[in-house]
């Protein structure tokens, strides 16, 4: 007779590694009988003599076990049987532990040995309250709420269930996996200021001031970055990078992200914020005519100026006054017929030009009045001659001396007339105050014969009339040498 010392061996987990039945008779010799199974196993796996099972490296089955007995006295024999079922104990291992930033706390457990038949299995978090998304042989999905991540760790257990119809046959087995949610530190930043003007020309820059919150994760470090989203790649600021402030230097015109990248335990957050620098305006004028006399003094102003961006601009003139203490600021972008003072001398100008954002240059230009009218001519000169000898040694410009030439200002016209002894008329000119040319004169010839005249004393006649309509008249004597 064979069979289970207690109801519970009829299911038999491997892990027990050996099985003892209850036999009559026992403790007999292996000569007088014998045990074995079917399906059939390694006679190794029975001993006749203690009624055992040695289930350690059997497959998992149902096997039949025979014991069968010879009465050595006798003869006679005889034999029974009965069915145990043997059943793997359940394997589970998942991914070890680990740790991640809060912000990346999206969680993907896998499996590394996931239970086989006849298991299943079931995920818990202990400590979380989310919701598992179970991807069957791919693992679990699960992301972190602000409870877990307040909490700074959340452990994923995975437990076998047994689908047999004896549940308790194999022990569960289990694995967990714990993660450390790491804080992340904050990235925020002020910049003051975060606008202003630049012009390279004065050395007027922009210097801003960077300032960091401090982050609430100890040993967070602070890195500054000018236009540059690699943030591996060497910062603005030096070392250890635990400054919370920095400054900056921009010295043209433009606008600069400024990127703040702070780092503790391996995580990481990043803030944005631009600083402007403002182009300033240049400044330029010109004006005609470029002097002028008391008769006439009136100047029209030309507008030259610019700024980088080609956005609008703003002016203010100011003109000396025409009246003790009364200053003079016009606003138009060029003040055409602007009256000056009849007095003689050099008058200052400034235009100071301003930009939409408040830059502004300035620019001061004089401009010379001078006297009602003035001419001056000379008494004598040495012309050179048509065969090209003779004319004054003085080195000089514009031949100087080798021409007989009026220098006038401040005329409207100008009339110029040379007479010999005879008072016939060698040379004559007439200018306008515009068609005026300093470098023009008498060579010497007849104007009405192109021969040379001799040397010789001779008569000038010089008609002049200001702006104001006055007319003056000049004579005298003019030497021609040769």
């Amino acid at each position: 007779d064979i069979d289970y010392l207690s109801l519970s061996d009829s299911a038999v987990c491997k892990s027990r590694a050996t099985v003892l039945f209850y036999m009559n008779p026992n403790n007999i010799s292996s000569s007088d009988g014998d045990m074995w199974s079917y399906p059939a196993l390694p006679s190794s796996a029975f001993n006749v003599t203690a009624g055992s099972f040695d289930v350690t490296n059997v497959p998992p089955a149902v096997y039949n076990i025979k014991y069968y007995y010879k009465d050595p006295g006798t003869g006679c024999d005889n034999k029974d049987s009965i069915d145990i079922r043997i059943q793997d104990p359940p394997v589970v291992d998942i991914t070890d532990d680990g740790t991640v930033c809060s912000y990346g706390a999206i969680f993907n457990v896998g499996f590394i040995t996931m239970p086989s038949a006849p298991y299943t299995y079931t995920w818990t978090t202990p400590d979380g309250n989310g919701s598992i998304i179970d991807n069957g042989a791919s693992g679990i999905n699960y992301t972190a709420t602000a409870a877990d991540i307040a909490r700074g760790k959340i452990t994923f257990k995975v437990s076998t269930i047994d689908l047999t119809s004896d549940p308790d046959v194999c022990a569960a087995a289990s694995d967990s996996a714990t993660y450390i949610i790491k804080p992340k530190p904050e990235a925020n930043f002020s910049i003051a200021p975060n606008k202003g003007c630049v012009d390279e020309r004065y050395g007027i820059t922009l210097t801003p001031t960077y300032t960091a919150i401090p982050s609430t994760v100890a040993g967070s470090t602070y890195k500054w970055f000018v236009d540059e989203t690699d943030f591996n790649t060497t910062p603005a600021n030096p070392t250890p990078y635990d400054q919370t402030n920095f400054s900056g230097l921009f010295t043209q015109a433009g606008t600069h992200n400024i990127y703040l990248f702070v780092e503790a335990n391996g995580c990481t957050d990043t803030a944005v914020a631009p600083v402007t620098a403002w182009p300033s305006p240049v400044a330029a004028f010109t004006n005609n005519p470029e002097s002028t006399t008391i008769a006439k003094p009136f100047f029209d102003f030309y507008n030259q100026s610019n700024i980088l961006d080609n956005s609008p601009l703003k002016y203010i003139w100011y003109f000396p006054p025409l009246l003790p203490g009364i200053p003079r600021v016009d606003y138009s972008f060029e003040p055409t017929q602007i009256q000056f003072a009849a007095d003689t001398g050099n008058q200052c100008i400034k235009l100071t030009a301003i930009s939409e954002n408040g830059c502004f240059d300035s620019l001061t230009r004089c401009v010379f009045i001078e006297p009602d009218i003035t001419v001056f001519i000379p008494n004598v000169f040495r012309p050179v001659g048509s065969d090209g000898k003779g004319g004054s040694e003085v080195d000089c410009g514009f031949n100087c001396n080798r021409t007989f030439k009026v220098s006038a200002t401040g005329f409207e016209t100008l009339e110029i007339f040379v007479f010999n002894r005879w008072g016939q008329k060698v040379y004559e000119s007439y200018m306008t105050g515009k068609t005026y040319d300093p470098n023009e004169g008498w060579n010497g010839k007849d104007f009405n014969k192109g021969q040379d005249c001799q040397q010789d004393s001779y008569i000038y006649q010089v008609n002049a009339t200001s702006y104001n309509g006055k007319k003056y008249s000049y004579s005298g004597s003019l030497t021609l040498l040769r």
